[in-house]
């Protein structure tokens, strides 16, 4: 998907184009010329960075690095912004009364005769910290999956000693996510074929049916989860050790970059306070 959407096809079919693993990793870009492990750690600084930020613009300074490492890393910024908008989206709407709940200054309000609503300045601010926060921490996993791959991620996890179970597990998350996101666009595509519209649009019939798709989704990925489990017990599949390919020694500019990233880091953090 170039633009914005225009259906829920579109939606489900950028949302699976992000889950592509290893989309950009053989791109000649920044991120790509680094070590994995300076990149995980990198990662790992900026989420753990937005999770102590409690201020809209220290969350704002932290959302720079990402933006700046996806147009360094060569990767479609459109594509990007729109893509890792998708999941913070809905997921901030569910904190949307945040907005008329927390007391503070009033910036609006709305009298409905027995009620009045008013919308707050430190409401708005606490869900702009939420929905910068999920955002952030979205935006910064998606530069691993597009630049190193899920096997990429797997092998760095296990040389530095995670525990085999938790491996495997993350590999068949990320398959069952990626796998479920295509049948959905899969089946939106064949309903959108049997309705015959002139213009695709997201409406409220969309969203009434986008219920029912997902119930037999569900059902479907199940199915097809158990299919392929008995397939790998008829291949031999038992929980072994697993072996990391060798990685090059990690390099000073890979030092380095992990230290500039944890320094922006803790500046970012302090900088509402000092200005």
């Amino acid at each position: 998907m170039s633009g914005l959407p225009r259906s829920l096809r579109d939606v489900f079919s950028s949302l699976e184009g992000l889950t592509q693993s290893g989309s950009y990793a053989r791109v000649g870009g920044f991120l790509q010329s680094l070590h994995p492990v300076a990149r995980l750690l990198a990662v790992a600084c900026l989420i753990t960075a937005s999770l102590f930020a409690n201020r809209p613009e220290s969350l704002l300074l932290i959302a720079l690095v990402p933006a700046l490492l996806s147009l360094a890393s060569r990767i479609p910024s459109v594509r990007y912004f729109l893509s890792t908008a998708l999941v913070p989206l809905p997921a901030s709407l569910t904190m949307i009364l945040v907005v008329f709940m927390t007391p503070g200054t009033p910036l609006a309000a709305w009298d409905f005769g027995w009620v009045t609503i008013h919308v707050t300045g430190e409401g708005v601010a606490k869900f702009a910290v939420f929905a910068l926060r999920v955002w952030l921490c979205f935006a910064s996993l998606s530069l691993l999956t597009l630049t190193m791959g899920i096997d990429g991620i797997i092998g760095v996890l296990a040389t530095l000693r995670v525990p085999v179970f938790l491996l495997q597990l993350i590999s068949l998350t990320y398959s069952f996510i990626r796998l479920s996101l295509g049948e959905a666009a899969q089946m939106l595509f064949a309903r959108e074929a049997r309705l015959h519209r002139q213009r695709r649009v997201i409406n409220l019939t969309d969203l009434r049916g986008l219920a029912s798709i997902l119930a037999v989704l569900v059902l479907r990925t199940l199915e097809r989860g158990e299919r392929v489990y008995m397939a790998m017990k008829a291949r031999g599949y038992e929980q072994g050790v697993y072996h990391p390919p060798k990685a090059a020694p990690i390099r000073a500019r890979d030092l380095l970059f992990i230290a500039c990233i944890a320094a922006f880091s803790l500046i970012a953090l302090g900088a509402p306070q000092w200005l």
